[in-house]
């Protein structure tokens, strides 16, 4: 079962940030990767061993406040 079967959803709250300046992905392989800038408010695909990602749908939703 590939890491994506496992846990397609990733979810990384970034509080008012506009975005990320890079992102480090460890694998369950082993393998690292590592992504440059990235602006807040997207939903992205990246699967293990390709140096792009996709971006897919975003749809915000309501989180119930604590």
């Amino acid at each position: 079962m590939s890491s994506r079967e496992r846990n397609p959803w990733c979810v990384r709250k970034l509080g008012k940030a506009d975005g990320i300046s890079m992102m480090e992905i460890e694998w369950p392989s082993g393998t690292t990767q590592k992504f440059g800038a990235m602006p807040a408010n997207q939903a992205i695909e990246i699967s293990e061993g390709e140096n792009i990602f996709r971006k897919r749908e975003y749809k915000p939703i309501a989180l119930p406040k604590p």
